[in-house]
């Protein structure tokens, strides 16, 4: 009976050993890393509603999007009429969109980077460079809160010193159990909080953890909002190399 209770105790002594050891393993860097490809793949389709709320106006728009990697997306609006047919595509660090209405391709110069996508609260730069997170910051765990009942790792984001980017900071909340975003704040340079973004409404697709509702508030301008509802999401697509041309601007995603 000694000898059982003495091997039942080495082993849990093991356990708990190799957990310390997995837990001490984990970095910032790796879980901001896991995150982002969580929630990208290698390949996607996705069909998005657009909400933009002000204190002046509200309006919705319905899009389909489709990327590849870090460095290729596609976004074609298909509502309302207004806007249908309006096209972007980004390769790499690079953007350019067609405007059916006047029959012009344009793409869109590093000035024009921090305006506003689509009258949204969402940037150019917030597509051009969506795996900047990754490649421009150093990231550390500051600490640790709770989101919907779920640990999550509070991860401070700081820029590279040459990065080309905007924010002074961003902070993120990551969930512990299964790598989700769930919310990243943006502050600019003098550290004033600029922007928040929520994540909710989490779901399996494919095989992983995904969230479908997106929130980002526009904190210099109160009352302003903008919701990402993900109403269709395809992970591992093929997609032809087409899709991600220039030609394919003038044909609405055809």
């Amino acid at each position: 009976m000694h000898l059982r209770r003495f091997w039942l105790i080495l082993a849990l002594a093991i356990s708990m050993s190799a957990a310390h050891a997995a837990e001490e393993t984990i970095t910032a860097d790796r879980i901001i890393k896991q995150s982002d490809e969580l929630a990208r793949g290698e390949s996607s389709y996705s069909e998005i509603t657009m909400r933009v709320t002000t204190k002046h106006w509200d309006r919705e728009m319905s899009m389909k999007g489709w990327t590849k990697g870090t460095e290729k997306a596609f976004i074609v609006i298909t509502a309302p009429a207004r806007d249908a047919g309006t096209t972007f595509l980004k390769r790499g660090n690079q953007m350019w969109q067609y405007l059916p209405k006047i029959e012009r391709k344009i793409k869109i110069p590093p000035s024009m980077m921090l305006q506003s996508w689509m009258n949204s609260d969402f940037t150019n730069d917030d597509l051009a460079r969506a795996d900047s997170i990754v490649t421009d910051y150093d990231h550390t765990i500051i600490g640790a809160e709770t989101v919907d009942g779920n640990e999550a790792w509070k991860i401070q984001s700081i820029p590279h010193e040459d990065a080309p980017v905007f924010w002074g900071k961003l902070v993120h909340l990551v969930q512990k159990k299964d790598y989700v975003l769930r919310r990243s704040e943006y502050y600019d340079q003098d550290m004033v909080l600029n922007k928040v973004l929520t994540l909710d409404n989490v779901k399996i697709i494919d095989g992983r953890h995904v969230a479908t509702h997106y929130v980002m508030e526009n904190k210099s301008k109160p009352g302003n909002k903008t919701i990402l509802d993900f109403d269709k999401v395809d992970f591992g697509v093929k997609i032809d190399e087409s899709i991600f041309t220039q030609a394919n601007l003038t044909r609405g995603g055809r």
